[in-house]
């Protein structure tokens, strides 16, 4: 994962946090997947989460109709939703989400 565009002219930033989620915002999904980590200055991550998706993935279902019966079907994608924000030494937050990722798991 890798962002830019952080800029704080006044103090300056002092750290950056990610989070991962399998839900955007602050829904209680937003770190399901990785829980939100202060990356320092690092203005990119290295993250391993295809084992938790995998994981969060197993437990997504659907209710599906089919042939007048509605039935349960395992899903195999699984969105990713990730969030960083930048924290500047006044205290000040900036908070960016970036765009979905979709892991595909189909057999």
């Amino acid at each position: 994962i890798v962002w830019e565009g952080f800029l704080d002219t006044e103090s300056g930033v002092m750290e950056y946090e990610l989070c991962v989620g399998s839900s955007p915002g602050t829904t209680p999904n937003v770190t399901d997947i990785l829980p939100c980590t202060v990356v320092d200055l690092s203005r990119y991550e290295v993250v391993d989460v295809a084992e938790t998706a995998a994981a969060v993935l197993n437990n997504t279902v659907s209710v599906q109709q089919v042939d007048e019966e509605l039935v349960t079907v395992q899903a195999d994608v699984l969105t990713l939703f990730t969030t960083v924000v930048a924290r500047s030494f006044a205290g000040v937050l900036t908070v960016v989400e970036a765009t979905p990722v979709q892991l595909d798991f189909t057999p």
